[in-house]
């Protein structure tokens, strides 16, 4: 699996965090900044389970209907992937925020079409 798809399992999974974030309850100004420090903090975990698990921690998110199979796919590359959090958390973060406004999108369609 090159950086590219890493990338995109990534921000998948972090958008389905994201958007389980209860950001009224939080009440912040600017939710992009506030999940890119947690994202930042968080990213010190030793492994990638460690790492959602203090995310989902941080953010006051109580469950997150992951896809298994992606963590078990970026299980496989450990490091890169909890290297890019600590080195590259910014692009992480624009990655999935991006991967959110698509899964709102989608998830609008899948409503106007019922």
């Amino acid at each position: 699996m090159g950086k590219d798809e890493i990338i995109e399992k990534l921000a998948d999974t972090l958008a389905r965090v994201y958007m389980k974030t209860p950001w009224r309850q939080i009440g912040v100004k600017n939710s992009h900044d506030y999940f890119t420090d947690r994202l930042r903090a968080a990213s010190r975990a030793n492994t990638l389970p460690s790492f959602l698990n203090e995310l989902t921690r941080l953010l006051s998110v109580q469950y997150a209907k992951l896809n298994p199979e992606n963590v078990d796919q970026l299980r496989e590359h450990e490091n890169d992937v909890l290297r890019m959090l600590r080195e590259e958390t910014i692009y992480v973060a624009m990655k999935t925020i991006e991967r959110v406004e698509e899964l709102r999108e989608s998830t609008e369609l899948e409503e106007v079409e019922m």
